[in-house]
């Protein structure tokens, strides 16, 4: 399977090499989109998102950086990173509004 991430709504694309089906990754809200990033050896204040295997919403960048996909970040904890939560929301701007929907959620 090869896929795609748009740099500009961080919405994945996947194609499916033995089929050729192209499928996209549905609408889903803040508080459910993005892992908590998580920093084994780097210490930053602020809960972050992570928006890319290494990179955080804010443009952090550790190449130790995990996630725990059972721990999804929260834009409205009050820990959360202040420009993580601004990028998320202008992440979510760029979504189609008719996409936006629980049957479009795959």
């Amino acid at each position: 399977m090869d896929t795609w991430t748009c740099l500009w709504c961080h919405a994945d694309t996947f194609r499916h090499v033995e089929s050729g089906k192209i499928e996209r990754v549905p609408y889903w809200p803040l508080d459910s989109r993005w892992e908590r990033a998580v920093f084994p050896h780097f210490d930053s204040a602020g809960i972050h998102a992570r928006a890319f295997a290494t990179t955080t919403l804010c443009g952090i960048e550790a190449a130790d950086m995990l996630s725990d996909d059972s721990i999804m970040w929260n834009p409205d904890e009050s820990a959360s990173c202040q420009a993580c939560k601004e990028m998320a929301e202008l992440v979510d701007s760029r979504w189609p509004r008719n996409l936006r929907g629980l049957e479009d959620r795959g």
